[in-house]
């Protein structure tokens, strides 16, 4: 299927991007894939974490992995926080969980509903450490648990579907509602998407000719959560731009 440039509900966001990258990915562009590349070497991970990340590359969805360079800032952040326990939504093959647990010995309350199947599941439990716990079960009903139990985490690493507002935005006030601590660190996953990342979010059967609109729509979702969270003055952080765009927040209120 053939993606092509979105309209101008997106315009300002893909006006810095040349026409001919639309039709790629991050990784698919010469020069971009060049830079993550370079990076990505620059940011050595350790044995376990490398060893994951290529049993992830091997599934069929694979390439949503995030990568050296975001195992490492999980890493500082755990370091800089001095996090004992995460708290991972939408954790995968738990590349994200285990980059931060290279800091020490954290305890990782990991969250996924493997709805795309279980073989990414099996890959988690295969390198998952003994101090991560694994929850599979929908991200909100979790959270809601986790919050009816009193938990406070250090930091949290959250990567979902950004397109759905109403989900990223309850997920968000139960983060900066008590779920991470006065002090913990947030990291938000693809939240500034080209627009060539949007078919895993729109879903494979959409008509080429609804998928402009669709774009438009989702993305509108996504820049209001963006605008919210830079509002929010219960915390101070950038909005990165790695590989699909990166929050980092730290919680001060």
């Amino acid at each position: 299927m053939s993606f092509r440039c979105a309209p101008a509900a997106a315009a300002a966001f893909l006006a810095s991007v040349p026409r001919a990258r639309c039709e790629q990915h991050w990784w698919q562009d010469p020069s971009i894939a060049a830079r993550q590349e370079y990076c990505d070497e620059r940011s050595a991970v350790s044995q376990p974490v490398r060893a994951l990340e290529r049993d992830t590359l091997e599934l069929h969805t694979g390439r949503m992995v995030s990568g050296s360079g975001v195992a490492q800032l999980l890493h500082a952040l755990a370091i800089m926080t001095g996090a004992r326990s995460m708290l991972d939504l939408g954790t995968f093959t738990g590349f994200g969980a285990l980059a931060a647990q290279q800091a020490g010995d954290i305890e990782v309350v990991a969250i996924d509903d493997y709805r795309d199947g279980n073989d990414a599941e099996e890959v988690f439990h295969k390198h998952a450490k003994t101090t991560t716990s694994l929850i599979v079960e929908g991200g909100l009903s979790a959270l809601r648990r986790l919050q009816l139990e009193g938990r406070e985490f250090d930091m949290a690493y959250i990567d979902i579907d950004p397109t759905n507002l109403e989900e990223m935005s309850q997920v968000w006030e139960m983060l900066v509602g008590g779920l991470v601590r006065i002090g913990g660190a947030i990291v938000i996953d693809n939240v500034a998407p080209t627009e060539a990342a949007w078919p895993p979010y729109l879903g494979s059967a959409v008509p080429p000719e609804l998928t402009e609109t669709l774009v438009a729509s989702s993305w509108k979702n996504v820049d209001g959560f963006n605008r919210a969270v830079a509002a929010d003055r219960r915390v101070v952080g950038a909005l990165l731009p790695v590989r699909d765009g990166m929050w980092v927040v730290v919680r001060v209120s």
